[in-house]
């Protein structure tokens, strides 16, 4: 537990504590060895595998089904065909294994659709594990998969009315009538009792801040937000909200906006940005605005000038290069230009769709690009319908995999808005808009 800690030296002071109790003997030189390949895991896993490899003879079986579960979940996080094998091999080991292991198994098994070593992993979870949105989801689902339909049903309920992505899912499955009902009333702003806009538009403070944030000096810009509105009531923070989206704003207006818990500052999480332009390009495309919106938010949070440190830019924050590739031209356009962005970025979305034919697989393609995508969806087993939630929840990549979730809540929130402000008061099916990888 040191060693997967990266707390090399106090796992060698065990160690050396244990020789002197009992001796130089092999046990001791085995779990030296032991330390070395988790230690080697955490860096270089294919490294570590090589390693494995060649001292596993001289281990005891003991040894080997720990080091099968760190090194394949470990070979996971690189995709390795051999991940899942050695994960199989130590399954006896798993009640030993620390939880971000039990974490890593249970989320291979969801790729692999085998519910069996599922329950297996989730069985050793902790009790706080356990009752995390997305672990009780697929428990759920497992015990579905065992025709427990009665306590299928009442988990569901349980996390049905949440605003979340398994949230979302869970009112589908479990067939919540009128599941939109309290989310439609969340998007009807209630009249409070506000500090004047005049305040803030004077305030030399928010200017400064404003002013870092404007010219990317994130890491000051940040800390002094937080001291701003650290002492902001509800109240106030919703008319700092509504007053920097009149200002456009829009990416600290959603940071206000998301301090607050009560209903009426949801439209204020949610803006309606760059409308024209969006309408325009995803007709274009073919492609739900919806889906361009949530993207949006969270890839720039509606900030146009926003260049990432790794050079992506503005809106749908696309890197130089992929932009002149899809406009065919050796010229980089102006992707400051909210215009020209969304034009670029829905393009690219669209050739994404076309190539993985699912919309969670476009969206993890966006962010960690199509070669990953594709690696991750030939790691499932052939013959085997996927589930999309299952394939979103088998990321690898956390960042990936709660980019997708968001985007994908972010939209459904977005379907419900556009159609509201239409007076369609129906959502898009999230389970039909996840779909099926085949």
């Amino acid at each position: 537990y040191a060693a997967m800690k990266k707390e090399k030296k106090f796992a060698k002071k065990i160690l050396k504590i244990h020789k002197t109790v009992y001796g130089k003997n092999p046990i001791y030189k085995n779990e030296l060895t032991m330390l070395a390949i988790i230690e080697q895991s955490k860096t270089n896993s294919r490294r570590a595998f090589r390693k494995y490899l060649s001292e596993r003879d001289r281990l005891n079986s003991e040894q080997k089904s720990f080091l099968n579960v760190q090194v394949g979940t470990a070979l996971y996080g690189v995709t390795d065909a051999n991940a899942w094998t050695l994960v199989k091999k130590g399954l006896n080991s798993l009640k030993q294994q620390p939880e971000e292991n039990l974490k890593v198994v249970a989320r291979m098994a969801l790729r692999k659709n085998d519910l069996k070593i599922f329950n297996l992993a989730y069985k050793y979870f902790s009790d706080d594990t356990k009752n995390q949105e997305n672990w009780k989801f697929w428990y759920a689902y497992s015990l579905k998969q065992k025709k427990k339909l009665q306590e299928f049903k009442k988990i569901l309920l349980s996390i049905g009315g949440n605003n979340s992505f398994y949230g979302m899912i869970a009112s589908d499955l479990s067939e919540i009538k009128n599941r939109n009902t309290g989310l439609l009333s969340e998007l009807n702003t209630r009249n409070l009792e506000i500090s004047s806009k005049k305040e803030w538009a004077t305030n030399l403070d928010l200017k400064d801040i404003l002013n870092l944030f404007k010219h990317q000096v994130f890491h000051a810009g940040l800390s002094e937000w937080r001291h701003f509105i650290r002492d902001l009531k509800d109240s106030q923070l919703i008319d700092l909200a509504t007053y920097l989206k009149e200002n456009k704003i829009f990416d600290r207006s959603i940071a206000a906006a998301l301090k607050v818990d009560h209903s009426n500052s949801f439209q204020l999480k949610y803006p309606v940005a760059y409308k024209d332009s969006i309408l325009t390009e995803s007709k274009k495309q073919n492609l739900p605005p919806w889906l361009i919106l949530g993207l949006i938010r969270q890839e720039s949070r509606f900030n146009n000038i926003i260049v990432s440190s790794a050079g992506a830019v503005g809106l749908m924050q696309i890197l130089p290069q992929t932009a002149k590739d899809i406009m065919g031209t050796s010229k980089v356009p102006n992707l400051t230009n909210p215009k020209k962005n969304v034009q670029v970025g829905t393009v690219y979305l669209k050739r994404l769709m076309k190539k993985f034919k699912s919309v969670p697989l476009a969206l993890a393609a966006y962010n960690a690009g199509p070669s990953r995508a594709k690696k991750w969806l030939k790691d499932k087993v052939s013959g085997k319908n996927l589930s999309s939630a299952m394939f979103i929840e088998s990321i690898p990549y956390k960042e990936t995999r709660e980019y997708v979730k968001t985007v994908i809540f972010g939209a459904s929130i977005y379907s419900i808005i556009l159609k509201k402000n239409e007076k369609q008061h129906q959502s898009t099916d999230f389970v039909k808009l996840l779909g099926r990888l085949d």
